[in-house]
């Protein structure tokens, strides 16, 4: 009898990884079966008080199923999985670049059209010029500095119009007295902004020196930097080594094997755990959280961003670097804030930039429900901050 019931447990617990490596709602399934497996050790039980605590086991084990599937019944209702319809004008935007892994093509124009559930998110008009940039303003005859804007689609400007990017606004908002550039393009992270640094592609672009540096970020641009972004295969790869020095190495692709991007079994651990929508609810997790990367992978984030801007410093000595962080209610943005500020770097939040900003950032600062880009007002607004509480501050 003993070794029936050790068979069982066995298959059970062999059934058990089954179900969490391959079935969707993985836990309200786990839940029922180990509900029924203890419910029927205790009945095969003879002594009252184990009985007792397998009866109460099994029932904790059937609310935990029932809450997951009420969890998901919730969710499910609130966010149905939107449809969702893309349209360019031209079949590919951008063309691989040996050193960023991707850019944009030159002198281009394209339209964008995005929807969801058939309803219109944007449609707009993308101008790159001749140097492989979003178009910003040119500026006065009489200008001697420039502003360089780095960062992903946050910082191109993806479902807004050329005059509505952050850059363009900024421009306008200064008088067009300094040369503005934008070197952001979309799914891009801080290791192009560094490699642009490292390999010379910004210095023949930019005609004066840069008087402010600002990039642009949120805490996605951790699991891009580790080469865990699956559309940018060739990018920069940078890593630290046993020292915590940060080294070039190629491109994320030059090997098969990238042991620094390797997820550690706490993190596999995690992303098991996190199917749970309980787990998630406990955590907080919806947003962010299930963006699996460890510590290793936010050290190898803040190295890189302060190593750009020990460069722009090197070369440009009066320089200004700036970070606009877009942050969560959630312990990872306070973590990244912490290490980003414990390298003296100058991080402003968007809760601090937008108001109202959690409420209002998947309605205001939104181009809609189902794209979570940032609005036209958003950039007006944080266009306001950078003109204002940065570059009228110095």
């Amino acid at each position: 009898m003993r070794h029936f019931y050790i068979g069982i447990g066995i298959g059970h617990i062999t059934l058990s990884l089954v179900i969490l490596k391959f079935l969707l709602l993985p836990y309200i399934w786990l839940c029922m079966l180990w509900s029924i497996t203890v419910l029927f050790f205790a009945v095969s039980n003879r002594h009252l008080p184990i009985r007792l605590f397998l009866v109460y086991l099994s029932v904790t084990f059937f609310t935990f199923s029932i809450y997951e599937t009420f969890l998901w019944i919730q969710v499910k209702q609130i966010k149905e999985t939107p449809t969702m319809y893309e349209e360019f004008s031209q079949k590919s935007l951008d063309e691989k670049h040996d050193v960023l892994g991707y850019a944009p093509y030159k002198n281009m124009t394209v339209s964008h059209l995005r929807k969801h559930n058939n309803v219109l998110d944007f449609r707009v008009v993308y101008t790159i010029d001749s140097k492989g940039l979003r178009i910003t303003p040119e500026c006065n005859t009489d200008c001697t500095g420039s502003i360089l804007f780095f960062g992903c689609s946050l910082t191109f400007g993806t479902g807004v119009e050329d005059h509505e990017t952050l850059p363009y606004k900024v421009s306008i908002g200064t008088q067009r007295k300094y040369h503005v550039h934008n070197f952001g393009y979309r799914g891009y992270g801080p290791h192009q902004m560094l490699a642009a640094l490292e390999h010379g592609l910004v210095e023949p672009i930019v005609e004066n020196p840069p008087e402010y540096v600002i990039y642009q970020t949120f805490p996605d641009h951790i699991r891009r930097a580790a080469g865990l972004a699956e559309w940018d295969s060739h990018g920069p790869k940078y890593i630290l080594n046993t020292e915590g020095t940060l080294l070039s190495a190629g491109h994320f692709d030059d090997s098969e094997k990238q042991e620094d991007t390797e997820i550690t079994l706490s993190q596999r651990v995690k992303f098991q755990l996190i199917k749970s929508l309980i787990i998630k609810k406990i955590l907080d997790t919806y947003q962010f959280h299930y963006q699996v990367f460890s510590e290793a992978h936010i050290r190898l984030f803040v190295e890189i961003v302060n190593y750009s801007q020990q460069i722009i410093q090197a070369r440009y000595p009066h320089c200004n670097f700036e970070i606009l962080f877009w942050d969560s209610e959630d312990r990872i943005s306070r973590n990244i804030e912490k290490k980003l500020k414990g390298k003296g770097l100058h991080v402003h939040l968007m809760s601090n930039i937008l108001p109202d900003y959690q409420r209002k950032r998947l309605s205001d600062y939104s181009l809609s429900l189902y794209d979570t880009h940032p609005s036209a007002l958003a950039y007006q607004l944080i266009a306001d901050y950078v003109i204002n509480e940065i570059i009228e501050q110095r």
